[in-house]
């Protein structure tokens, strides 16, 4: 499916940037601290001393979903960098071979 790798991509594009239904602020903070807070994941979402380095690096005026029903996994536009743990897992959308993540589960 089309989102499985663009569901992000497609809601800063196509309804924060393009639509405006949501400031660019609250539009970050809605796929990153709200859903980390939401999901109990305490050193996640946000950029705080102590917290996990997981960030991705990308242009505002460029980021937009590509992916199609036919070509589900082709790049977005505009990300340029993912950092898991603090080192580059994706460069200009080319996989560097850092797999730091981990499995989280909800604590109740």
């Amino acid at each position: 499916h089309p989102r499985g790798f663009a569901s992000f991509p497609r809601f800063l594009g196509r309804f924060i940037r393009e639509r405006q239904i949501l400031s660019r602020e609250e539009g970050v903070r809605r796929i990153t601290g709200l859903t980390a807070d939401r999901y109990g994941l305490r050193t996640k979402g946000y950029i705080r001393e102590g917290y996990d380095a997981d960030l991705v690096l990308f242009d505002f005026e460029r980021i937009l979903d590509q992916a199609t029903y036919a070509d589900p996994f082709r790049p977005n536009e505009g990300i340029e960098m993912v950092f898991v743990s603090g080192q580059a897992a994706v460069v200009h959308n080319c996989p560097t071979g850092v797999c730091n993540g981990k499995v989280y589960r909800r604590e109740c």
